[in-house]
């Protein structure tokens, strides 16, 4: 038997994109051997934890959270983790590993969401650019294996690491199941809630996200649909009161900031509810917003951008982000056009169960196996199927 440790430094972190991944993982695996789709005697997963208090619990049934360790963050991560997890392969969903690991040879698998200190260097700090210069070289020239989640996102990072593309592997994110989402989003509305026609958008509140596209889109739709109000989901509730958005006077008695929601019920209630999710963002590697909501029978317009042609196919209308114009166009189809929505409704369903999470994890499995039969010595595990 091989020892699967996980970094899971993920659990004490706030929850994006990139935990929300590590943590869906873990739960399918978990899952996998509750239900007996995994064999215990074949798998054995270990979730390394800093010793500090968890932002969330996994609870997980089978798979153990063991908090170890005399330190916490990247010095945890550099420093403890290579010796807690030295007698097995280290699996790192969350973009960084301890140099000690790679330079010594351990095994090692590091999920690599994308690579965007690089295309976007100004939405860092200086310190974060520095470390993951450092890093990345490291990751990619010493991993097994690097997981990305999109083809086009391997095809940047093998022009940037060329002698690395071998080992470079593609599993596109999951998304919740559609009878999931529809039964989440089928609760009682908050008094709070819109009862008009509503556009929505959920997601940071980062300018690469494109918010102020959204925005410039839903001033310009006002005029033709007077009743619409606009739904933004993400950040902190006084940030358009304080960060440098651009509102028309209309738009704002029709703008509906939720900030950030963490009850996935009310999530889903907006996505269900919703005549059109907006997502027009400058660059994405695997998003789930888009995905989630064609989950729940909503219609997206998202921007015409690589990653999101390859995810969301033909199941989403797509859109200029830099014209605020041609968003709106798009919505406004979807708006004015019932038998329009009802067709990206249905394909929406269809490519949301495409990308399930069950599938990304046995997809991840299968590559963590891999690299499980190349350790060179006597082994003891039977060989068995991964997922």
């Amino acid at each position: 038997m091989t020892t699967i440790f996980i970094n899971g430094r993920f659990l004490t972190q706030p929850t994006t994109g990139v935990q929300r991944y590590a943590l869906e993982l873990v739960r399918q695996w978990d899952r996998g051997l509750l239900t007996g789709k995994l064999d215990p005697d074949q798998w054995d997963f270990q979730l390394l934890v800093p010793s500090t208090d968890l932002v969330q619990d996994p609870q997980l049934k089978r798979i153990p959270v063991q908090q170890a360790g005399s330190s916490n963050g990247q010095v945890w991560e550099q420093i403890d983790l290579p010796g807690l997890s030295s007698t097995g392969i280290l699996f790192c969903p969350c973009n960084s590993a301890p140099l000690r690991s790679l330079y010594g040879k351990q095994p090692t698998i590091v999920t690599v969401h994308d690579l965007s200190t690089k295309y976007f260097p100004d939405a860092y700090s200086g310190a974060f650019r520095l470390w993951y210069d450092i890093l990345m070289p490291a990751v990619f020239k010493h991993a097994q294996r690097i997981i990305t989640v999109a083809q086009c996102e391997r095809k940047s990072m093998a022009e940037r690491y060329p002698r690395a593309t071998p080992r470079i592997r593609v599993v596109q994110n999951g998304s919740i199941e559609p009878a999931e989402a529809i039964a989440l989003g089928q609760g009682v509305p908050r008094l709070e809630d819109p009862h008009e026609p509503f556009l929505l958008y959920v997601g940071s509140m980062s300018r690469r996200k494109n918010v102020q596209g959204v925005l410039a889109a839903a001033d310009l739709l006002t005029e033709e649909f007077p009743l619409l109000k606009t739904v933004i989901i993400g950040g902190q509730t006084k940030v358009f009161a304080d960060g440098p958005w651009e509102i028309s006077s209309r738009l704002r008695e029709r703008l509906i900031h939720r900030g950030q929601v963490d009850d996935v019920e009310e999530l889903f209630w907006f996505y269900r509810h919703a005549r059109c999710f907006l997502f027009p963002s400058f660059f994405e590697a695997s998003p789930l917003p888009p995905m989630e909501a064609m989950a729940a029978g909503c219609p997206v317009v998202a921007s015409a951008i690589p990653s999101h042609h390859e995810r969301l196919g033909d199941a989403a209308l797509y859109c200029d982000p830099n014209d605020a114009g041609d968003i709106a166009r798009r919505a406004a189809q979807i708006l004015r056009d019932p038998g329009l929505a009802n067709g990206l409704m249905t394909r929406g369903w269809k490519r949301a169960a495409e990308f399930t999470w069950a599938r990304c994890a046995d997809e991840t499995l299968r590559i963590i196996d891999e690299v499980a039969h190349e350790i060179p010595g006597p082994r003891k595990r039977k060989k068995g199927r991964a997922a």
